[in-house]
């Protein structure tokens, strides 16, 4: 039996969050593990983070911490998950996150989301310039939340400061149904 295909979430774990994402981050999980995926992510129990998991697991999704023990010492911990692996801090988190995920998708959320994203597509480009196979990049473009980033990306192009084959690296999507064809189809 093939193992599932594992999607990277990033997102908030504000626990103050506009209860909407958060809500929408629990159907996305949901969405995608009847998809047949199962859900990487930071670990934490708050937000849209741990909305998420919840919704991963209430499909039959496997969901998967990656943990700085910092969170843990805070009680940030969701203690449900079906693995949760603890690591130093945020860089290393980072890169587990990138090796054991197939696919990434970004849903609402703060700076340390935005970390993530660019981490991730910064990866991304390096594999695509080293002839390597890239992986899917997935940004959830909910109620516009990231229509400024989006714009800000396309002024990268505008300047020279990208390269147009950037674009075939990820996808900005308007609802979760359709990012869930996407990786659907992306990942085949």
């Amino acid at each position: 039996m093939q193992d599932r295909k594992k999607i990277c979430v990033f997102c908030s774990s504000n626990k103050d969050f506009d209860r909407v994402y958060v809500e929408e981050a629990k159907d996305f999980g949901r969405l995608i593990a009847k998809e047949g995926f199962d859900v990487v992510w930071g670990g934490c129990d708050m937000g849209s983070m741990g909305a998420v998991a919840e919704g991963a697991q209430s499909a039959g999704g496997k969901v998967i911490g990656i943990i700085p023990q910092h969170f843990i010492d805070l009680g940030a911990a969701y203690r449900n998950a079906d693995e949760l692996v603890v690591v130093r801090d945020l860089q290393e988190r980072k890169r587990l996150m990138q090796e054991r995920s197939d696919a990434f998708v970004v849903l609402p959320g703060g700076f340390g989301t935005l970390d993530e994203l660019f981490d991730v597509l910064a990866a991304q480009i390096v594999r695509m310039k080293a002839g390597v196979a890239v992986k899917p990049v997935a940004i959830l473009n909910s109620r516009e939340f990231f229509k400024t980033l989006q714009s800000f990306i396309e002024d990268l192009y505008s300047f020279s400061l990208a390269e147009p084959r950037y674009r075939e690296l990820y996808a900005f999507l308007d609802s979760s149904e359709e990012l869930a064809s996407y990786l659907h189809h992306a990942l085949k």
